[in-house]
């Protein structure tokens, strides 16, 4: 699931294609992706974005006036989201989170990279990145940090909140 450059009929695609930058980015994002891709079939939640939805959003970038900055940005969140799935084993600080509605049963992890990885039971639950992204870039899971809380941010979604544990 990346840029396809058989055959390019987005103007994304061909901005990626077309640019020894950004085609570098979608072939990494490709092996990062290839390489956690079991671990993501069993993801069911609305604050994990599929690699379809993300490429879609990605697209959207055309309509930004920095297009290859969007495109940028774009493969930074999504390098580092994939990256944080291969590494969670890695993380060194412990969350009990709440889940959307104040509702318990929500676990998260956070790498010293300061990728947070939310689990429910052992499944994947949300994955959110610290990046700063290029304009027209939104990222689709934000955290912020408040002391020993993390909330957690998803665009049309309530937020859910840890504590350190």
């Amino acid at each position: 699931m990346a840029a396809n450059c058989q055959q390019p009929s987005y103007a994304t695609d061909v901005l990626v294609c077309s640019n020894a930058e950004l085609r570098a980015l979608d072939a990494r994002m490709r092996q990062a992706y290839l390489a956690v891709a079991p671990n993501l079939d069993a993801v069911k939640s609305p604050y994990f974005e599929a690699q379809p939805l993300w490429l879609r959003r990605r697209s959207m970038c055309a309509f930004q006036e920095q297009h290859a900055a969007c495109v940028k940005s774009a493969y930074a969140e999504r390098l580092s989201i994939l990256e944080a799935v291969a590494a969670t084993r890695l993380a060194t600080r412990q969350y009990s989170c709440n889940g959307p509605r104040g509702k318990p049963g929500l676990s998260a992890t956070k790498a010293d990279s300061g990728s947070i990885t939310l689990w429910r039971g052992p499944f994947l639950y949300a994955v959110a990145v610290q990046t700063s992204p290029a304009p027209g870039w939104q990222q689709e899971v934000g955290v912020k940090e408040n002391g020993k809380s993390l909330i957690l941010s998803h665009r049309g979604l309530p937020s859910i909140t840890c504590q350190n544990i």
